[in-house]
C-alpha cells in the first residue's frame, strides 16, 4: 500500500470485527462501488456486471445494491442475470459471515487462501504471491497446466494451497467453515429455437445487442483487433453504428 502514490488513484479500506479489506480504484468508472453499512458491514464490485433494468443498465452503484443489499445476503438470482464481468465482495458484519463472487465466465478472478485459521484473497494473483505471510507451494499439476495451455485448469493455479474462484462460483465463509456453490449451470443451458436459422438469427440479435449496451452513448470507443473473428466481428458491428474506432493490438 506505502507505495501507491495519491496521484494514481484511491483507496478505501475497512478493517472492523476481525475483517480487513482494501480496494484501489483507478478511476476508470465514475463510482467506485464501495458501500459501507452503518453495522460495520461493507460490499464492493470491481468491473461491471451490466445489471439491466429492462433496457437500461443500472448503474454501478444500483448494480451494488441489486447484488448486495444493506443487510442481506448476495441475491443469487440477480447474479444470474448480470451480463458483465466482474468479481463482487460481500462481508455482513452481524452475522460474521463473506461472500465471494464471480462473472459467469469468471474473467474477474478472486484468488483465495486458507491457512492458519486465516482466509485470505485477492483478485490479482500477483498480490498473494508478494505476501510474506503465505506459504507457497509450487503446484506441479498447475504449473504443468500452465505451460501447457498458458493458464492452469478448474480452480488450479502454479501454487499448491492457492485456488481460483471458478465461473458463477460463490464462496461462503463464516462460524462453520467455507463452501462453494453456483448461481449458473451451464451445462443446463436456456432453451433456444429447434430450427437452426432462427437459432442465428436470435444469436445475432444478442450479440448486437451485447456490443450495444457496453459502447454506451460514446462516439469514439476502444476496442481490441487482434485479427480473431470475434474481435473483427465487434469490430464490424461498432462501425455499422457509425462509431469512431480507436482499434488497439
Amino acid at each position: 500500500l506505502r507505495s501507491i502514490k495519491d496521484n494514481s488513484g484511491k483507496l478505501y479500506e475497512h478493517n472492523r470485527d476481525h475483517f480487513f479489506l482494501v480496494k484501489w480504484d483507478s478511476g476508470a468508472f465514475s463510482e467506485p462501488a464501495w458501500r459501507e453499512d452503518p453495522d460495520g458491514s461493507v460490499s464492493i464490485l470491481a468491473g461491471d456486471p451490466i445489471l439491466m433494468d429492462g433496457c437500461s443498465v443500472l448503474s454501478r452503484e444500483q448494480q451494488l445494491d441489486r447484488l448486495a443489499p444493506a443487510g442481506k445476503e448476495v441475491q443469487v438470482e440477480s447474479l444470474a442475470l448480470c451480463r458483465g464481468t466482474f468479481a463482487l465482495v460481500k462481508y455482513h458484519s452481524i452475522y460474521r459471515s463473506l461472500s465471494l463472487a464471480t462473472d459467469a465466465v469468471g474473467l474477474r478472478s478472486i484468488y483465495y487462501v486458507i491457512q492458519d485459521g486465516l482466509l485470505i484473497f485477492a483478485t490479482a494473483l500477483r498480490v498473494l504471491e508478494a505476501s510474506s505471510y503465505i506459504r507457497k507451494r509450487l503446484s506441479v499439476l498447475g504449473m504443468g497446466e500452465l505451460s501447457a495451455f498458458s493458464f492452469p485448469l478448474a480452480d488450479h493455479t502454479p501454487y499448491e494451497d492457492l485456488k481460483i474462484l471458478r465461473e458463477c462460483q460463490i464462496l461462503s465463509a463464516n462460524r462453520s467453515g467455507v463452501t462453494l456453490r453456483s448461481y449458473y449451470d451451464w451445462s443446463n443451458p436456456d432453451p433456444c429455437p429447434s430450427n437452426s436459422t432462427e437459432a442465428a438469427s436470435q444469436l445475432h440479435a444478442l450479440f448486437n445487442e451485447a456490443v450495444h449496451i457496453r459502447a454506451k452513448n460514446d462516439q469514439t470507443v476502444y476496442s481490441f483487433l487482434s485479427g480473431g473473428m470475434d474481435s473483427r466481428a465487434i469490430v464490424s458491428t461498432l462501425i455499422s453504428k457509425g462509431l469512431k474506432i480507436e482499434a488497439l493490438n
